[in-house]
């Protein structure tokens, strides 16, 4: 199927009609006379002063004109639009689109705050429903108040960075980032010289991160609070404190809190600048310090003296890139000690992986535990976890005759070895990926406290792990697609630790158990902006 190279641009800034205007005035815009000119949802008689004409009509919007192809085709020649709203969105396809560098020296010269370079391509025999890109059904992210689907990239200048969570996002996100003068900041997602499926794969993780979703960092217009935001106003130093004992801390109650941080920097009764989040275990204020950290919320914990201690002040973690990011840079590929130990199963916490547990327990009563930790309000009816584990090894669930490896299963009071029909494709899935994993990054880069037992999401929202795209981080992430597709657990340690004491519990108890949630993947255009 044929491809077409598809520009389209939406942005928003302090004139919006002098940016149409702009944007009127530029190739291929200003070549032709347009075929049609619209305000206000009715079509006017036009001359070479359309522009000029349409926009002296007062509060006549929407405007929108539209072209003949370069060869006089319909529906393939350039669209201009001006919405009621301020948004101005402009369209470029075909043999018109101008070179990458031609494109970003006029969108840089414009009187902009937020502009999104949407998807590069279309199928040209369909046209791709929202949710598609390229064709192929792929979730489609943006930001709000009209504009394009992310594709490429986003542009933000000055006011316009106030609608991130925080400056920090932008630094520490899997794109490429480049800051521009008269305070601009632009964010590409993929190179651009990808091909449709590659660009895809490349910026899939990175429109999620910038874009409205439950891990994004954007906080779009009329937002919507999915949580109650409850905590104790100090008002010399106008901050709230959020008190955590124990329960998770999702990444949209991160969300809410910026966005409600943002709305209260004004308020005249209870005016906020800094929210606090204070956990009572230190362990769950490490597995939560990068996310926090990311969005500038403070991050607190009481130490073994009762006292409030401060996390983040100080915290300096590493920009860890995509490949393609390296090598549009021009960097060396990354190389750094190993900090973290991503294993199959439970084996690696246990310190004879072969050899009996303390206490009498057996190798099954592990998985058992972990259902019985989530609790049924933490998970559906018919949640499961898996292990592969020998069958000589001791088990509540043994029975005669078993051999070899087993597949064993553990959910709500029931579980077992699987039938061998049954096992046989998950065992082939576990021998197809390495059982074991170093990785380079601090433990609360994914959010974990070591040791830890990594588990399915109960409630999973996507259908696969989201890919950073780097080699060196390949096995990791078939790891962990193991984990959120067929229900195998992980272990993460960072030396092999023991499970000691007699009920089989680590004394320490500095552990955590996470989710594997699957939000944890040519055009003739230069690579990347000079």
């Amino acid at each position: 199927m044929a491809r077409t190279m598809m520009l389209q641009i939406s942005a928003m800034g302090p004139d919006p009609r002098g940016l149409f205007a702009k944007i009127a005035a530029s190739a291929p815009f200003a070549l032709r006379l347009p075929m049609g000119v619209g305000v206000n949802y009715e079509e006017i008689s036009f001359d070479e002063s359309w522009v000029r004409d349409a926009l002296g009509r007062g509060d006549g919007l929407p405007i929108a004109a539209e072209w003949l192809g370069p060869h006089g085709e319909c529906y393939t020649g350039p669209l201009l639009k001006l919405q009621r709203w301020g948004l101005v969105l402009w369209r470029i396809q075909g043999e018109e689109v101008p070179s990458f560098d031609s494109v970003f020296s006029l969108v840089t010269g414009l009187p902009i705050e937020i502009l999104v370079i949407g998807p590069l391509f279309e199928d040209r025999a369909s046209n791709p429903p929202l949710g598609e890109w390229d064709g192929d059904r792929k979730p489609s992210v943006g930001l709000s108040e009209g504009h394009r689907v992310h594709g490429l990239g986003v542009l933000f200048r000055g006011k316009g960075h106030e609608r991130l969570v925080s400056r920090r996002w932008l630094e520490h996100g899997p794109w490429l980032v480049r800051g521009l003068e008269n305070d601009t900041t632009w964010i590409q997602f993929h190179d651009a010289a990808a091909d449709a499926e590659t660009s895809w794969e490349q910026a899939a993780r990175a429109h999620d991160r910038m874009g409205i979703s439950h891990v994004g960092g954007y906080l779009q217009h009329d937002f919507l609070f999915h949580s109650t935001i409850r905590g104790l106003y100090k008002a010399a130093d106008r901050t709230l404190t959020i008190v955590r004992s124990g329960e998770p801390l999702t990444q949209v109650e991160m969300l809410d809190l910026c966005a409600y941080r943002a709305q209260m920097r004004t308020d005249a009764k209870q005016p906020i600048d800094r929210v606090r989040i204070l956990f009572m275990e230190e362990r769950d204020a490490c597995r939560y310090l990068h996310e926090l950290w990311l969005r500038e919320l403070e991050c607190w914990c009481i130490d073994a003296q009762g006292r409030e201690v401060r996390l983040d002040d100080g915290y300096q973690p590493e920009r860890i890139v995509a490949e393609w990011v390296e090598r549009v840079e021009g960097r060396a590929p990354r190389v750094s000690p190993t900090k973290l130990q991503l294993s199959l199963g439970l084996a690696n916490l246990l310190a004879d992986p072969e050899g009996d547990l303390p206490g009498g327990w057996c190798r099954d009563d592990l998985l058992y535990h972990l259902i019985d930790w989530m609790e049924q309000e933490t998970r559906p009816a018919d949640y499961e976890v898996r292990e592969v584990l020998g069958a000589h090894l001791a088990r509540v669930s043994a029975r005669p005759g078993e051999i070899g490896d087993l597949v064993v299963k553990a959910a709500d009071g029931v579980g077992g070895a699987m039938a061998a029909d049954q096992a046989a494709p998950l065992l082939a899935k576990t021998r197809a990926v390495r059982p074991q994993v170093e990785l380079p990054f601090d433990p609360e880069r994914l959010g974990l406290s070591l040791p830890a037992i990594i588990v399915p999401d109960p409630y999973p929202r996507h259908a696969r792990v989201r890919s950073l795209n780097r080699e060196d981080l390949r096995d990791a992430e078939a790891l962990l697609q193991l984990c959120a597709d067929d229900r195998f657990v992980l272990s993460a340690t960072s030396r092999r630790s023991e499970l000691r004491g007699g009920d089989g519990r680590d004394d320490g108890a500095q552990g955590t158990v996470a989710s594997a949630a699957a939000d944890a993947r040519p055009s003739p255009w230069s690579l990347v902006a000079k």
